[in-house]
């Protein structure tokens, strides 16, 4: 009975450390694999920090330029346009002094 016993003992110390030593080596496994992980997203997060910042640096200039184009062509545009109307209206207003001259 004590053998018995002393034995079941024994199996079940062996299980509790097998079981224990299990949890610690996937503990550690994890926590390895977290702490290579971790400085890999931090890279990769700086690398995309990076890219983005040097595509705006890049593209920032050349939206600038083609907005500054577009303000430019309107503006020509509407003082062409503004002048179109002036140079009719004048026009006319000759026309008009004109005719009433040669009434």
């Amino acid at each position: 009975s004590l053998v018995n016993r002393d034995s079941d003992l024994m199996k079940r110390r062996e299980s509790d450390l097998l079981r224990k030593d299990s949890d610690l080596a996937i503990k550690r496994e994890t926590s390895l694999v977290n702490r290579d992980s971790d400085p890999m997203k931090r890279r990769d997060s700086d690398l995309l920090r990076r890219n983005d910042s040097d595509l705006m640096k890049t593209r920032a200039p050349d939206l600038l330029r083609k907005d500054s184009g577009l303000v430019l062509k309107r503006e020509t545009n509407l003082v062409k346009r503004d002048s179109d109307q002036l140079m009719r209206r004048d026009s006319d207003l000759m026309t008009r002094n004109d005719s009433d001259l040669t009434k």
